[in-house]
């Protein structure tokens, strides 16, 4: 069993609270071995600790994962000099039910693929790094190839980097996100979400890579960021359709302010799907 190393919470709590390195469960950081099994020990010890947690991201190593699921009181930080890189595979990724609102995948009928980061149901919870780079690299090229080939191989909506669902509490500072096979972050009915710091890439000829959307969400503030991709930086949606409209969950107080946006579509964008008012 790994040591679990005490670090100080912030000056203001004033506690320790326990850090689980994921280079302490076996990874590897070579950007060829899957360290997947590793993120999720790291994460299921924080979990079992029951008290506020950090899963460390050493500097100076390329991981490569399949999409992993956080947990509430979770504090994922990825050191400068940090990569996380999802698997160009398919086949790796879950399938998960279509979002309620959506009575579908995005781009397909039935389920959709998950996300490289994703959570339902938490609180407390903050994907943080020390800058640019800090770096979360969905490897784009490989799920658009797919995406856009005709015919297309595709069944399922490509995932996203960052989902949150049903959350509170929550917020993604200080790192860079690069080429998600999909928008970049959704944030799906959650309350209390905060981004600051964030620097979002990718090629202004790939589909669908909006930067932030918060989506039937309260009490949104994304400030302080960048976005260079190809499609919206910002996209303030509410479901689709009927699907939508029986949700019936409408964006509120979202506060967009200090970004740069240099992309093929919108700054800010209402919808396209706002059914839910």
């Amino acid at each position: 069993m790994p040591l679990i190393v005490l670090a100080l919470a912030s000056a203001a709590q004033g506690e320790a609270r326990p850090v689980f390195s994921v280079t302490d469960y076996g990874a590897i950081g070579d950007n060829q071995t899957d360290d997947t099994r590793a993120f999720e020990e790291a994460i299921a010890q924080a979990r079992a600790s029951g008290r506020a947690s950090q899963v460390l991201v050493p500097r100076g190593g390329v991981y490569l994962i399949r999409p992993i699921n956080l947990t509430s009181n979770l504090d994922f930080y990825i050191e400068a000099g940090a990569t996380i890189t999802g698997v160009a595979d398919h086949s790796a990724w879950p399938v998960i039910a279509a979002a309620p609102s959506y009575g579908q995948g995005r781009d397909h009928p039935g389920p959709r693929y998950t996300s490289l980061l994703h959570g339902e149901h938490l609180h407390d919870v903050a994907i943080r790094g020390e800058g640019e780079s800090s770096v979360i690299d969905g490897q784009g090229w490989y799920w658009w190839a797919r995406h856009l080939a005709r015919p297309s191989p595709e069944i399922y909506t490509r995932g996203h980097l960052i989902e949150l669902m049903y959350s509170r509490n929550v917020s993604v500072l200080d790192l860079s996100m690069r080429d998600s096979p999909f928008w970049n972050n959704h944030f799906f009915d959650c309350d209390g979400v905060h981004v600051r710091g964030v620097h979002i890439s990718a090629p202004y000829d790939s589909p669908n890579t909006d930067g932030w959307d918060p989506d039937s969400s309260r009490n949104v503030l994304v400030e302080e960021s960048t976005y260079r991709g190809g499609d919206d930086c910002v996209a303030i949606k509410s479901g689709w359709d009927c699907f939508g409209v029986a949700y019936g969950r409408a964006c509120a107080n979202i506060t967009i302010r200090n970004l740069t946006c240099d992309g093929r579509y919108a700054g800010v964008a209402i919808g396209s799907e706002v059914s839910g008012g």
